[in-house]
């Protein structure tokens, strides 16, 4: 007979205050208070269903002429049909992002979870789901039949959290989700359900409510129906509109309590510092996988798709945590005593204790004030929270392959490939897109402006600068251009957060500032416009005194390609702007808004960008790209912006199904002309180093050559850094001129 696998089960705290996890008295009183108000909301909505009933009983029945009985029967079922509507099961997910797990697919973690369902006093979940994102909860699929009997439950699981977390975080945060179900008695349990089934009514965003709201204008018999059931129904809405913001307010004052109560039931089965840690653990696990769904998705576009994308969010670390600046980002905190957590704050109150507009959940700060108030010590498992988990490598690439489907809308067959050899391909991304610290990032927020080329190249063959010179403007070039980076940011930063206060229609002391700050990022503009210049002229003269002439034929080739990259980036980005801002206020428009001349404007805006996308893929095709990684060239550079046929002119009248279309075109030529231009730049400044690099070494070859051959020193001596200082802003100014 086998044996059993033991279940990895991480330790519990011991002397747990009998009633750490009892709700407060305050906190039954409004649960009491909000069931007290659904009930009363649900009685009057109840009524309108029966009168509704009626009307069609009385259609069938009284005698009265038949068009009236037609009417009133017609106008009583269409408006039943709307209230029953919300008898209908929702499903509160997308069945097909989950992957559902049985006891027989996994049953360590089932025996797991049975554990720490009786730990926690909850039910056990009628169903488990994995979800390949961060995503974790308690859901139930509901109706207003669930009012009169419990919905069933199930528990959803974030694949993301459980890649970051050890074991007793995810004990914490699964404790935490039993936690909602485990203190929903009826009251609180029905009042949810409930609110759930009350706000759909106010949503109206069913098919149901799209019908009436589209044909209630219509000017004949079909619109005349839908605008008499819209007001009906408008009229039940507002006759519960003031009870359902009392319980919208109530429910917000108590859902910050419920999250504080689930986290004590986390405490009370896995510690206070496990509590704390998962929830810092989560935020840096959700910063990892976006990392890694982007540069996956610079791999999708090259037809590389990975069976493990969790094997990324790992790897992402490393990226994340340097362009975060921050080393230890996501590292738990060092506990040398069973009690050393309670003085260690994870998070800071100004950072991180700030609520998210319309979020129901307390701030991270906040949190995790509450886990320590009563601070409850815990042994921690550190072993990884896939241990639970017997087939997590196929769960991991089921987890890919829907990612896959759903994003990238791959076809059913599609190879995917060891993450080893996908992961290559992205390191080699982030080494030509991760430029030297002492640009000071004045490449990642701005494009270069360092004018005609060919211009700048008859200036150097009528003024060519000696090799000193080059050497000691090249030593300058990047000092002071923190300072400078920082001014600019802070500059345009503080101009755009005016114009978005002031609605871009400044008045009086504001648009004096707003001219102020303007000014100051202009002059930064031609600063940098300048420094563009002289970076190229230095560079672009030292390749061409390289006893080999390749790489001032590659720097110029490169620049060639790279700043007609920034034009067709920047048109067709000004298009899409455009018509993004046309298209969102046609869809906010009802239709007795929109006029002839805003739908003429609209096409006109519409067909302008589709123009603009069919000549940047003419443009692009026409350039000859230099040497990229993986960028192979066995495809044009049209061809990989876009991986589809253009869309076909639009059609007379605006379709949405065409803009959507056409839409999402730009976007990926965007995308990829975004990534090209960081590419490119990155290719610029390593070779522009190489260059200065061999330079020197051939100045210092020259230099021992001359002291073993003199020759006639041309030049004068060595200056002071007085003077250097002088010759360097002259030639600045003398730059900025030109």
């Amino acid at each position: 007979m086998a044996k059993k696998k033991e279940v990895p089960y991480p330790p519990s705290p011991k002397n747990v205050p009998e009633d750490l996890t009892i709700a407060s008295p305050k906190f039954i009183r409004q649960a009491s208070m909000l069931v007290m108000l659904i009930f009363v909301i649900m009685l009057i909505y109840l009524g309108f269903m029966g009168l509704s009933v009626w009307g069609i009983v009385w259609a069938i029945t009284a005698k009265a002429v038949l068009p009236a009985k037609i009417v009133v029967g017609v106008l009583c079922a269409i408006a039943f049909l709307f209230l029953i509507k919300n008898f209908i099961v929702r499903s509160s997910i997308e069945m097909e992002d989950v992957i559902e797990v049985t006891e027989g697919d996994e049953p360590i973690f089932f025996e797991f979870l049975e554990r720490l369902c009786e730990e926690v006093g909850a039910p056990m979940p009628d169903r488990v789901y994995l979800h390949p994102n961060l995503d974790t909860a308690m859901i139930s699929n509901v109706s207003l039949l669930h009012l009169f009997k419990p919905p069933k439950r199930a528990l959803m699981v974030g694949m993301g959290l459980i890649n970051v977390f050890n074991l007793s975080e995810l004990k914490a945060v699964v404790a935490h989700e039993l936690g909602h179900a485990a203190q929903q008695k009826f009251m609180v349990s029905y009042s949810s359900v409930a609110l759930d089934i009350i706000s759909s009514l106010f949503k109206g965003n069913d098919f149901m409510d799209r019908i009436l709201e589209r044909h209630r204008h219509r000017q004949d018999l079909g619109g005349l129906i839908c605008t008499v059931l819209f007001w009906i129904v408008w009229t039940i809405k507002q006759s519960l509109l003031v009870i359902f913001r009392i319980i919208i307010g109530l429910n917000h004052q108590m859902s910050f309590q419920r999250e504080y109560n689930s986290d004590l039931v986390s405490v009370a089965v896995a510690g206070s510092d496990t509590t704390v840690n998962a929830l810092m653990r989560a935020g840096f696990g959700s910063e990892c996988l976006g990392q890694a769904y982007t540069d996956l998705s610079d791999a999708a576009d090259h037809r590389m798709y990975t069976s493990d994308i969790y094997y990324h969010q790992t790897t992402a670390a490393v990226y994340v945590r340097k362009n975060m600046k921050k080393a230890y980002f996501g590292d738990r905190p060092v506990l040398n005593a069973p009690n050393a957590g309670k003085k260690i704050q994870v998070f800071d109150p100004e950072k991180d204790g700030e609520v998210v507009p319309g979020d129901y959940h307390p701030s991270n700060y906040d949190r995790e004030e509450n886990a320590k108030n009563i601070f409850i010590p815990c042994p921690i498992d550190e072993r990884s929270a896939w241990i639970v988990f017997e087939n997590a490598a196929d769960l991991r690439e089921r987890a890919s392959y829907k990612y896959y489907r759903k994003e990238h809308k791959v076809p059913k067959d599609v190879d995917l490939e060891r993450p080893e050899k996908v992961q290559k391909f992205i390191d080699d991304e982030h080494a030509e897109l991760t430029y030297d610290e002492k640009y000071h990032e004045v490449y990642d927020f701005r494009a270069i402006r360092p004018g005609d080329i060919l211009e700048m190249e008859e200036l150097i063959d009528k003024e060519p600068w000696d090799d000193e010179r080059l050497l000691r403007v090249e030593e300058r070039l990047y000092q002071g251009l923190e300072k400078r980076s920082e001014d600019f940011k802070d500059a345009r930063k503080e101009l755009g957060r005016l114009q978005d206060e002031c609605q871009y229609r400044p008045k009086g002391k504001t648009k004096r500032i707003i001219d102020d700050l303007q000014d100051e990022v202009d002059e930064h503009f031609e600063w940098f416009a300048s420094f563009d210049r002289r970076v190229y002229m230095v560079y672009s003269q030292m390749a061409d005194r390289l006893p080999d002439k390749v790489k001032v034929k590659e720097l110029r080739s490169r620049y060639k390609f790279h700043l007609p990259i920034i034009k067709l980036y920047i048109a067709l980005d000004e298009n899409f702007n455009e018509s993004d801002a046309y298209f969102r206020a046609w869809g906010d428009l009802k239709p007795e808004q929109t006029s002839s001349d805003f739908i003429a404007e609209l096409l006109h805006s519409l067909r302008g960008t589709r123009k603009c996308l069919k000549n940047t893929l003419k443009d692009a095709g026409e350039l000859d790209v230099p040497m990229m990684k993986n960028y192979t060239g066995e495809e044009s550079l049209d061809e990989f912006l876009l991986d589809e046929n253009l869309i076909k002119e639009m059609p007379e009248s605006p379709k949405v199904e065409w803009v959507h279309k056409m839409m999402t075109q730009v976007l990926q030529v965007l995308k990829k002309l975004k990534r090209l231009h960081f590419k490119s730049m990155g290719g610029i400044l390593k070779l522009q180093e190489s260059i200065a690099k061999e330079f020197r070494a051939t100045r210092v070859a020259a230099e021992k050559k001359a002291e073993v051959e003199p020759a006639a020193v041309v030049g004068g001596g060595t200056e002071s850094e007085e003077i250097l200082e002088v010759i360097f802003e002259e030639e600045e100014g003398e730059e900025t001129k030109r």
